[in-house]
This record gives C-alpha cells, sequence and structure tokens, in this order.
C-alpha cells in the first residue's frame, strides 16, 4: 500500500493586516513525530502568538488530529486540515506560526488566513509516493553475520542499524510491509537468524 506525503518542505510566510504567518509541511507516521516537530517549531519561533497545527496520520487508520493553540475554536487547525485532506495527503502534519500584528481578523479572516498558509505550504512541499514499511530486528552469532547482510540485500531492506553485543550480532532493518511474506520466507533459509518485530 502506497500514500502521498510530504518529501521536503520549507517555511512559507504568508502577512494579512500586520500578522505574520509562517508555515511548513511535514511526513509523520505517529503522535511521536508530531509532538517533534511542533517542540522544534516552537523553538524556531519562541516569541510566536500562536503555533497551530493538523495532522492526518498513523497511517492506514488515518487519525485526524487538531489544534487551534489559543485561537477561537475551529478557525485555525480545522482550516489547516481541511487543506490536508483536499491535496489528498496521508501521514502529513502542517504547521502554521502566528504572530499577532495588532490587528484582529475575525473568525473568516481567521479560517482564510491559516488555510492560505496551509495551502502555501503543501503546494511550495515536495510530495512523494511512500509504501508502508515495517520494523523487525535480526539476531545471530558473529560467525553468520553474513546471513543478516545476504537477507537484507535479497528483500532490499533499508539497514537502520547494527549492534555488537558479546556474543551476537544484531541489526535493525525497514521492509516495505508489502515484502512481509517474502522477508519471512528468506528468512527461514537462515535457521541461525533471530527475527523479531520492532
Amino acid at each position: 500500500m502506497e500514500y502521498q506525503s510530504i518529501q521536503k518542505s520549507d517555511w512559507v510566510l504568508y502577512k494579512d493586516k500586520g500578522s505574520k504567518f509562517w508555515g511548513k509541511s511535514f511526513h509523520v507516521a505517529n503522535q511521536s513525530d508530531i509532538k517533534k516537530q511542533v517542540f522544534l517549531a516552537k523553538e524556531k519561533f519562541p516569541d510566536a502568538t500562536h503555533w497551530c497545527y493538523a495532522a492526518i496520520y498513523d497511517y492506514p487508520k488515518e487519525e485526524h488530529l487538531s489544534q487551534d493553540n489559543g485561537e477561537p475554536n475551529g478557525t485555525a487547525g480545522l482550516p489547516i486540515l481541511r487543506k490536508i485532506q483536499s491535496a489528498g495527503l496521508l501521514n502529513c502534519l502542517v504547521i502554521v506560526v502566528r504572530y499577532y500584528g495588532g490587528t484582529k481578523l475575525g473568525t473568516r479572516g481567521l479560517i482564510e488566513a491559516y488555510g492560505a498558509n496551509a495551502d502555501q505550504s503543501i503546494k511550495s512541499s515536495a510530495v512523494k509516493q511512500f509504501a508502508l514499511t515495517k520494523d523487525f530486528t535480526l539476531t545471530t552469532d558473529f560467525h553468520n553475520e553474513n546471513s543478516l547482510h545476504i537477507i537484507g540485500k535479497r528483500i532490499n531492506a533499508e539497514i537502520l542499524n547494527t549492534a555488537y553485543g558479546a556474543n551476537d550480532v544484531s541489526m535493525s532493518i525497514r521492509i516495505n510491509q508489502s515484502q512481509e511474506g517474502v522477508f519471512f520466507k528468506v528468512c527461514e533459509e537462515f535457521y541461525l537468524v533471530q527475527v523479531a518485530a520492532v
């Protein structure tokens, strides 16, 4: 299964009646990824008035999240979420940071400004197709370390980490979820390799 999400994005500026809105789009998988990006946005813009965001994440479940962060209910997070939905993106987070400019925008003005900056952010981002993945750890003794590399190569796995213990070696890998059946068949050939889902 594949889905479209953000590959690369930069912060983009939108202005309305003195207020400045900075927006950026991200590829995220879960709430932990979302919290990390919101934290980094608050570090980048520490004196901003509001850090609003929305996300569709945990594909294929497609969990939804929106945050108005002190703006009137439904005027920030929801317009951002609608732009993510209309772009057809999944596992996507859009953060819009606002610096209040001294003039109130009103409900309609806020909805339009947050939506416009989210739209601008998404449209200026590089988008790509992503495949669902699963992570596994393969473990064996030192004499069979080459088996780990053979398995990884045969299923075109992404090697995340290799760790050496006192008596064994472990390799963390990521595979396309569609390759899971093939992966287990390949692993059956290497009976000295232990497989654990992460």
